[in-house]
């Protein structure tokens, strides 16, 4: 096993996810007696900070850190193994105590099991009624601190001093029951919202969701808590009122968002952006009805998971401000969020968000020369530039019959490499494809010498799977537009 690197071992595994503060404490945690079996266990820790947080360099071998630890004695492999064994043991048994430390509830509900088990009963009451007050006074509670209530609750219910269970005036058992229906209620909606996605989105149909739904609701009557009352708006959804729905939840959701946890806020927040998405499809909203959503998510970090951006929503935050002509924003947006995208995308990232800009600002020539001068390497943004590009010249060849060879060759080629492109699914590459086939149909009418206008028309009728649909309509009324002011131009 010479010079052989432990950057994929278990402990290391945890140690680079941790950061600077995280180390520290852990350095501290690790420092006591208590939680270590062996002092070498502090000095293998010391030995890999300076390799954190990446742990790729060549010099992090097995027999350079045993020469560290234990200078002058033989590698050994076995004492290696062991120390590093228990270093990742130490390891999960600190991210136990850091996470049961960041709750002062869980802590106390805890201390005042421990202290009932060991029959101090005095302090047992002080530590519970104390620790039931401070929760009561929270104006929001998420569903694990209603549980800590129940337990802490039922623990003063139940106590060997019948005081509380015996007052004909205590109001614990209602009390309790209502924390139950709570904690059942927020998790039970989660489920629910769950199955309704997977239903629209991957075509899951084994779920009796109207029954959850109908007995969801009948538990939740006449509970008056934000989250509770936007997942019953959510769950009274009709497809004959989907659009005002859709509007009425987020109007009241944004109203709400600060009397709501972290937690409601996220799903609901992606809730709101997958119905979006749902009725974009069908051709009832754009994705600049979006944008309030989008803007909400990233003031409030939620769409920054673990500082990292999808590219996906990336691109989708881009255009939503770009079709709302908020170019200022835009540019912000790209410039300060560009950094929690993956790091091979963050070059990609900025020069698509430049080019879009100048194709919606109406400057097609920059931003052509933007995309021919840019590699774009990472796939997502590859992808979303070839839809790109396919548009500059849509937009170039309303004016210029010039294009007319350079847009039928490159929509000729996207479609091609689409359907040669293997890391998408058939299904997931399918509305791009329609769209490319909507967009040469639109132009081929557009240059008819009889030009008819329901004939263009037709070309978006009916039920379609296209993706960027809202931007085939935009075009559809301005080739109709032009059309009736005259013939489309000649070369210039």
């Amino acid at each position: 096993m010479k010079n052989k690197s432990i950057n994929s071992s278990k402990a290391v595994e945890i140690l680079r996810k941790m950061d600077e503060k995280e180390w520290s404490s852990f350095v501290k945690w690790l420092a006591s007696p208590w939680c270590n079996s062996t002092k070498k266990l502090v000095e293998l820790l010391a030995a890999l900070k300076k390799f954190h947080p990446n742990f790729n360099n060549s010099k992090l071998t097995r027999e350079k850190l045993f020469q560290k630890i234990y200078p002058g004695k033989r590698f050994s492999s076995g004492v290696m193994d062991n120390l590093m064994s228990e270093l990742n043991g130490a390891a999960e048994r600190f991210l136990c105590f850091h996470t049961f430390a960041q709750s002062e509830s869980t802590k106390n509900f805890l201390l005042a099991t421990a202290l009932q088990g060991k029959e101090l009963e005095n302090r047992f009451l002080k530590v519970s009624t104390a620790t039931t007050k401070d929760l009561e006074s929270k104006k929001i509670k998420n569903w694990e601190e209603e549980n800590l209530l129940l337990q802490l609750r039922r623990q003063l219910y139940h106590h060997p001093n019948q005081v509380w269970r015996m007052n004909p005036e205590s109001t614990l058992l209602p009390e309790m029951d209502q924390s139950l229906d709570i904690t059942y209620l927020l998790q039970k909606a989660t489920n629910i919202n769950e199955k309704i996605f997977r239903m629209r989105i991957l075509r899951d149909t084994h779920f009796d969701v109207k029954k959850d739904i109908q007995n969801w609701l009948q538990l939740a009557e006449g509970i008056n808590l934000p989250a509770i009352n936007l997942y019953r708006k959510r769950f009274h959804y009709t497809d004959e009122k989907l659009l005002h729905q859709y509007f009425y939840l987020k109007e009241d959701f944004i109203s709400d968002f600060e009397k709501l946890t972290k937690l409601d806020q996220q799903i609901h927040l992606l809730s709101l952006i997958n119905d979006s998405t749902h009725l974009r499809r069908k051709g009832l909203i754009d994705l600049s009805d979006t944008l309030p959503l989008f803007k909400l998510g990233l003031s409030s970090g939620i769409l920054i998971e673990k500082n990292r951006l999808d590219p996906l929503l990336f691109v989708m935050i881009v255009s939503a401000s770009n079709l709302k002509r908020d170019f200022e924003f835009t540019r912000h947006f790209a410039t300060t969020y560009s950094k929690y995208l993956p790091i091979e995308a963050r070059g990609d990232g900025k020069y698509y968000a430049d080019a879009h800009t100048a194709n919606r600002e109406k400057k097609l020539n920059q931003c052509l020369e933007i995309l021919n001068e840019t590699e774009f390497s990472y796939s997502y943004f590859r992808f979303s530039t070839k839809i790109l590009m396919l548009q500059n010249y849509f937009d170039l060849l309303l004016d210029d019959d010039s294009y007319l060879t350079t847009f039928n060759s490159h929509s000729e080629s996207i479609e091609k490499w689409l359907r040669r492109e293997k890391i998408r699914s058939v299904a997931n590459k399918e509305p791009f494809i329609n769209f490319v086939k909507k967009c040469r149909s639109l132009m081929r009418l557009y240059f008819e010498p009889d030009f008819d206008e329901t004939a263009v028309k037709a070309v978006l009728d009916g039920k379609m799977n296209i993706q960027p649909i809202n931007w085939l309509f935009e075009k559809r009324d301005e080739i109709i537009n032009r059309r009736k002011k005259g013939k489309p131009l000649v070369a210039k």
